[in-house]
């Protein structure tokens, strides 16, 4: 739901902060591996107080589209408007402040979701793990396996990377994103990618979906 060090773990999507003071250049490499770490649900942790009604009382796939939909709306460096940066600050879990000690961290989402929607059937399943090697690396692995039923005509699976940092003066951006995706007309397909990338970040999200396509529309199942 991203040396690592300790951090607040809940359950749900994985979300994973690294609280440092300024942004620095990006450079990503991202090749297909699986990596194997214990499976540990992570979630959002809204902590309220939020002042904007967008971003109180949502849900967890409400959760998700909102991350993608911001994702969307900004260039890596752009600065976020105050209701997505309040957004970003009550749904992701940032580190404590032993975070600046070096120490190495780990953690896993194991997940299996699925939906049905004009009796058409999708679903997903795998892993997301997320882990650092100093204060500004940061690796990634996605495995996921979608399966669709007979009326499906195609998949897209995509995984969601995306890293939150200190822009200018203050203030919160984006600070890296990639988008690693496949689109398949098979009924079951796996789909596993792992990279990594530089980013002094404050926060850290990973995701995967599979948009299911039919010949009366489409519809999406998220991790």
């Amino acid at each position: 739901m991203t040396a690592y060090r300790r951090i607040r773990i809940d359950s749900g999507a994985l979300f994973v902060a690294l609280l440092l003071a300024v942004p620095v250049p990006l450079s990503a490499a991202a090749s297909p591996a699986e990596h194997a770490h214990p499976a540990t649900a992570i979630s959002p942790s809204p902590r309220g107080g939020g002042v904007f009604a967008d971003n109180l009382d949502l849900s967890a796939e409400e959760i998700n589209s909102r991350f993608a939909q911001i994702d969307g709306d900004y260039a890596v460096g752009q600065r976020f408007s105050p209701v997505d940066e309040e957004f970003v600050t009550m749904y992701a879990t940032p580190i404590d402040a032993a975070a600046e000690s070096g120490i190495g961290i780990n953690k896993t989402l194991a997940f299996s979701k699925s939906r049905t929607s004009g009796g058409v059937t999708g679903a997903i399943s795998g892993s997301l793990s997320t882990d650092g090697s100093g204060p500004v690396t940061h690796r990634y692995a996605v495995s996921v396996k979608a399966t669709s039923s007979a009326k499906a005509t195609k998949m897209k699976i995509q995984a969601e990377i995306r890293s939150y940092g200190v822009i200018g003066s203050g203030g919160l951006g984006l600070t890296y994103s990639a988008s690693p995706s496949v689109t398949t007309t098979a009924h079951s397909y796996s789909f596993s990618r792992s990279g990594s990338y530089t980013s002094v970040a404050v926060y850290d999200t990973i995701s995967a979906s599979a948009t299911i396509y039919s010949s009366g529309g489409s519809f999406s199942v998220t991790s």
